[in-house]
């Protein structure tokens, strides 16, 4: 059986290396498409983008084959094929979204009660960021990870996520501006699969089964043990989802 060319979206921050540890489990016949998102590159710096645009980076800059694309997302590379799939651009055989930070579909799921939460604390990292902290990411990793993740990463790590969290504040903040209208999504009838770890706060379970309420085609399906981490912590695990497609 042939199988589709797969586009991968990294997070934010990120790039598109961050699926070479998935990659490695993955069969040799699947063929993988793995840009870095604008911004995101060594030596860019990232301007301020609405979430369209950046999708509009993508359709300009990535190379597709001319074939039906299976689309994969990691956190803020979840809410990228989002919109892509919205865009009707190209053919699609389906959508696996690993965590998706898609909180505005909760406003549309009417979940406000578990939305506002989530766009308070986002809302203050970025404030804190702008205000002058620079190791403001800090407290979104806490909070997306567990308490006291940030401080017991190794130094590079933790060196990467403050010399990016320009980054990141513009992906969030693009995010946190872009709202869904139910009509918008329930005409969505790919296949679409959202994952989300058993260790992981249970906002990305909420936020996955807002996504599946609101899509015409959807189900949400944990993995056992993994956290936002995943791609790294759990690479077999993220590949043999992606390949049960």
């Amino acid at each position: 059986m042939i199988k589709p060319p797969i586009l991968m979206i990294h997070g934010s921050p990120g790039q598109g290396g961050s699926w070479k540890d998935v990659i490695s489990h993955l069969d040799d016949d699947w063929r993988t498409i793995t840009p870095t998102l604008t911004g995101h590159g060594r030596g860019q710096e990232p301007t301020e983008l609405e979430i369209a645009e950046i999708t509009d980076h993508v359709l300009s800059n990535v190379e597709l084959p001319d074939e039906p694309i299976f689309l994969v997302g990691h956190s803020f590379g979840g809410n990228i094929c989002l919109e892509l799939a919205l865009r009707d651009a190209f053919p699609i055989t389906g959508i696996a979204m690993f965590e998706p930070v898609l909180i505005n579909c909760l406003l549309t799921a009417g979940l406000v009660d578990i939305h506002t939460p989530m766009r308070d604390y986002m809302l203050a990292y970025v404030k804190d960021y702008e205000g002058g902290n620079t190791k403001a990411v800090g407290t979104m990793i806490d909070y997306w990870f567990g308490m006291g993740a940030f401080e017991a990463m190794p130094d590079f790590m933790r060196d990467f996520l403050v010399a990016t969290t320009a980054a990141n504040i513009r992906d969030v903040k693009s995010g946190l501006r872009r709202y869904f209208d139910a009509d918008e999504l329930a005409r969505l009838q790919v296949p679409i699969t959202i994952a989300y770890g058993t260790a992981s706060p249970p906002a990305f379970e909420e936020i996955a089964n807002a996504v599946v309420a609101c899509v015409g085609n959807g189900k949400a399906v944990p993995i056992e043990g993994a956290n936002h981490a995943m791609l790294a912590d759990h690479p077999a695990d993220v590949a043999k989802f992606i390949s049960s497609f």
